[in-house]
């Protein structure tokens, strides 16, 4: 049975200039839970956003993040929500 989530990712927008900047942005995200292979903490992406300088506008700088990565094409996505409420909102057991 397919179950989809609406979730919070955070995504790097595409900039050609300047080059060691980066910018992000947060949309939202429909999922569908039965793709998802892995969970992971994302704290990684973090700190990638504030190196870069990329930090998106409205998002509390204590949020947490948490990777999800699907069965197809080994694609992932960062989305906002610690580890144990976005299991919770997949229905992960």
């Amino acid at each position: 049975m397919l179950k989809f989530v609406k979730l919070t990712e955070v995504k790097e927008v595409t900039q050609k200039w300047p080059s060691n900047t980066r910018k992000y942005e947060l949309d939202e995200v429909v999922v569908n839970s039965s793709s998802i292979t892995t969970l992971r903490d994302a704290s990684h992406f973090k700190k990638e956003m504030k190196m870069f300088k990329g930090w998106p506008e409205g998002l509390d700088e204590r949020i947490i993040l948490t990777e999800i990565s699907f069965n197809a094409e080994e694609q992932k996505i960062y989305v906002v929500g610690d580890f144990e409420n976005i299991s919770k909102k997949i229905g992960a057991r």
